[in-house]
């Protein structure tokens, strides 16, 4: 996987001052990672399109 340079420009590095500013945007970004995964593994959940009405009883 590559890292967008961006991510470790000394400008976006910079933001942080403190362990906890450091903390509270790995956490973000660990949250917003699961939920892309989850919302990823329900697209391609097996036989049924997203929002389709398929399998609905």
């Amino acid at each position: 996987m590559d890292i967008p340079q961006s991510l470790l420009s000394k400008e976006f590095l910079s933001q942080f001052k403190t362990g906890e500013d450091v903390d509270a945007f790995l956490s973000e970004l660990h949250t917003r990672v699961y939920e892309q995964l989850l919302e990823a593994e329900m697209d391609h959940h097996p036989g049924y399109e997203k929002n389709s009405v398929e399998g609905n009883n």
